[in-house]
């Protein structure tokens, strides 16, 4: 792993910052640009940005040259191990008290200043969950119109639900999440050592604050935008093994947040078969993959609505398609944190 040692003046006095910006990114230039230039004019007072870039070209780290004469930021480049290995390693790097994934989303102005107020207005908060909005859409993913505090980690699970896993509106603090990173070693490779880590704060009862401020504005996700994973085998099932190692939360909880997760999951697996799409992403549904999802989601009822749908012809997938578009207009729908336009 190479160090870039392109400080700031003003990185080498800030020790112990409040905020540590975790930034995974491969060979995505474009989005580091968004992301660092939706930063100035923001309040970085002891905030430092820790990047770690597994990109095969350079374009990430000339940006990341041009931003660092303005903020304090730390820079890794490698090669690439994944997701997983990467938020593992910016957990051990970073200085801060409160750690800030972010991936290839904006910040809203103003974002850091409310989160760092958030902080201060509660001492030994665990973790803090941000609303957030689509890039062009006005309206916020999650719809509380005040600031408050969860009563408990199960009324984070069932209404934050699969949004724990969208990296970029969770903030925690890096002491608890360090507690957890032996056991996470073990995620290695399902894409979701972060939704680990987010639950293994939760788990340990701290208080956990949600900022109605859409703080971070994500890109739009077609759901036939192509992959480096593959989206059944990480959101269907990969997510519900992880959520279901942990013994820290009410079966009631647990059940409500796999309800959520498979309502965008099976939309996903009707609309890609419904236009020929059954060979990749979330159309390849195969004998195998439908065991592992009866695992999880069997007590659903969406889960043998779409076994039957399956079992049918494509043409009778495509027609139940065309009618549910016509009577249900607004399928906008999450998928593990991601937007889907179906």
């Amino acid at each position: 792993m190479q160090l870039y040692l392109g400080y700031t003046k003003k990185e080498s006095m800030n020790l112990s910052p409040k905020i540590s910006f975790c930034i995974p990114t491969y060979n995505q230039p474009d989005s580091m640009e968004n992301l660092l230039a939706s930063m100035l004019g923001q309040n970085m007072d002891d905030v430092e940005i820790v990047i770690r870039d597994d990109s095969t070209d350079d374009f990430t780290e000339k940006i990341v040259q041009r931003y660092s004469q303005k903020f304090s930021v730390r820079y890794f480049h490698g090669r690439k191990e994944g997701v997983d290995e990467a938020v593992i390693f910016l957990i051990k790097e970073a200085r801060g008290e409160y750690i800030w994934w972010f991936g290839d989303d904006a910040l809203s102005p103003s974002a850091i200043e409310k989160v760092k107020n958030a902080i201060s207005r509660k001492p030994m908060l665990g973790l803090v969950i941000v609303n957030c909005r689509e890039s062009g859409n006005t309206e916020p993913e999650f719809s509380f119109k005040k600031d408050f505090f969860f009563n408990n980690a199960d009324q984070v699970i069932e209404n934050i639900a699969d949004m724990l896993g969208f990296i970029s509106i969770t903030i925690f603090r890096r002491d608890l999440a360090l507690s957890g990173i032996k056991s996470a070693k073990k995620w290695v490779g399902s894409s979701w050592v972060t939704l680990f880590i987010v639950l293994h704060v939760l788990s340990k009862n701290f208080p956990t604050a949600f900022l109605s401020y859409p703080c971070v504005i994500s890109k739009v996700r077609s759901i036939n935008e192509k992959t480096w994973y593959d989206p059944l085998e990480v959101f269907a099932v990969n997510l519900p093994r992880v959520l279901v190692s942990f013994d820290s939360f009410k079966k009631k909880s647990v059940r409500k947040m796999l309800k959520i997760n498979f309502s965008g999951i099976w939309r996903g697996i009707l609309v890609h078969r419904a236009k020929g799409n059954v060979h990749t992403s979330f159309g390849a549904f195969s004998f195998s993959k439908g065991l592992k999802l009866a695992r999880y989601y069997k007590s659903t009822p969406s889960f043998w609505l779409l076994l039957g749908l399956i079992l049918l012809p494509v043409s009778f997938t495509k027609l139940f398609y065309l009618i549910y578009k016509k009577f249900f207009p607004f399928t906008r729908k999450r998928i593990g944190g991601a937007h889907s336009i179906v």
